[in-house]
């Protein structure tokens, strides 16, 4: 990611404009490998999302090293929490098509076993227990 002393003195007085022109489409290349096409809509809001972060901690920063490598790591984690919720709803989802699954076989599982009692006379159509 390539940002000038300039840009970063600038960001530092509270400007973003430039840090935006020079890293936005740096950033949004490094989003594209490491998140799905899917997820990769969410990459504009990683970029934003770190920005907004230095710019709250531009105070703290000594050199423009320092601030790269905040940003970079803002945005990595921003990167890193999209993939670990993906991966938290594909496995809940998961989840459910089993629970759905499981919850379908036990209707089936108990149908067959009402028709049993009420061929047998042990249940009437009805439902209630003639035993």
């Amino acid at each position: 990611m390539v940002i000038s002393e300039a840009t970063y003195q600038a960001f530092i007085k509270g400007e973003i404009d430039g840090l935006y022109r020079e890293s936005f489409a740096s950033l949004m290349a490094y989003a594209a490998r490491q998140l799905t096409d899917y997820q990769a809509m969410m990459a504009e809001d990683c970029v934003q999302e770190a920005i907004v972060k230095a710019y709250r901690e531009r105070d703290n920063f000594h050199s423009l090293f320092q601030f790269k490598a905040f940003l970079f790591t803002c945005f990595h984690n921003s990167c890193v929490s999209i993939l670990r919720k993906d991966k938290s709803m594909n496995r809940y989802l998961q989840e459910q098509e089993t629970t759905e699954d499981s919850i379908m076989a036990t209707m089936v599982e108990q149908e067959v076993i009402d028709i049993l009692f009420m061929r047998t006379g042990l249940l009437t159509d009805t439902g209630n227990d003639k035993a």
